[in-house]
């Protein structure tokens, strides 16, 4: 499994070590900018693949929640409820790799981050358990701190959480973003934003491309993109717009995936993330 080795996609990734330990081994995660990776120990699959501007400090906070007593809440460590699920449900202790990047920008960490989700869903078939928003079948996940709702297991007649529903197949490389089969989608034909007058009031996945060099600027997903159309506008005035509609029976996990794959892919091609991805959130589509 190449998403196991020290030198998974050309990065120069840690051994894997304790995720929970006090012992001199901890030592080797640095306290810069990186990505990581967290499976269950001993196990040939991953939990988690993030990013973060301190390994140390991030991978630390990660240990001490998932390990606790009751379901963590959903900030500041989103991961940490599933992980803590698993554990409870299957036993699992946690190992951590990870591969610092201290060159990279947020906006170009979290595009790493995407090819390497895309890699892991190419070689293993499916995502890790713990990104896109997937979450344990049999129970609801913690609020954020704001709301204080910890999560709990679900009671024998309650519907499943779809959130623990399988993956979607991952996106084979095809072509690039101006195709209309860009990785083996249907795209409509791009026109320009400010003459787009017609969009479907369902599921959708878009991009947004520059017109003056054709780079990507964004992609996106809503559930109502003919609801979405003015806000795409107004965000982005001078590009162009292309949709793919989604079939309304795909979970809203299996969508990110797809949001991701296109991402990591973009990512693989250019070495960058899209232009207006991962922006500050005054800047992208909400």
């Amino acid at each position: 499994m190449s998403f196991l080795q020290l030198n998974w996609c050309d990065l120069n990734w840690k051994k894997w070590i304790k995720l929970k330990t006090k012992s001199q081994e901890r030592l080797i995660i640095p306290s810069l900018k990186g990505v990581y990776r967290i499976r269950p120990a001993n196990k040939d699959f991953l939990m988690y693949i993030g990013q973060t501007n301190n390994l140390k400090r991030r991978t630390s906070m990660l240990a001490s929640n998932s390990y606790k007593q009751d379901m963590p809440l959903n900030d500041p460590q989103t991961a940490a409820p599933n992980l803590w699920v698993w554990r409870q449900e299957q036993g699992w202790s946690y190992e951590v790799s990870v591969a610092s990047t201290p060159a990279l920008t947020r906006q170009n960490r979290k595009g790493l981050e995407c090819l390497l989700l895309w890699k892991y869903r190419l070689e293993r078939g499916e995502s890790t358990l713990c990104n896109h928003g997937r979450f344990h079948p049999d129970y609801l996940k913690s609020s954020e701190k704001l709301k204080g709702q910890k999560g709990r297991k679900l009671d024998s007649s309650e519907p499943r959480n779809p959130a623990g529903g399988a993956s979607c197949p991952p996106l084979r490389p095809l072509k690039t973003h101006t195709s209309s089969d860009w990785m083996g989608l249907s795209w409509t034909e791009s026109v320009k934003l400010k003459a787009a007058n017609f969009a479907p009031a369902k599921p959708s996945i878009y991009k947004i491309v520059d017109l003056s060099n054709q780079e990507l600027l964004y992609v996106g997903e809503t559930n109502n993109l003919k609801g979405r159309l003015s806000e795409i506008k107004r965000k982005f005035s001078s590009a162009a717009f292309s949709y793919s509609a989604v079939s309304q029976r795909m979970l809203h996990h299996q969508i990110l995936e797809i949001i991701n794959d296109l991402i990591g892919y973009y990512y693989h091609l250019t070495g960058k993330s899209p232009i207006r991805q991962f922006a500050k959130e005054e800047n992208v589509v909400p």
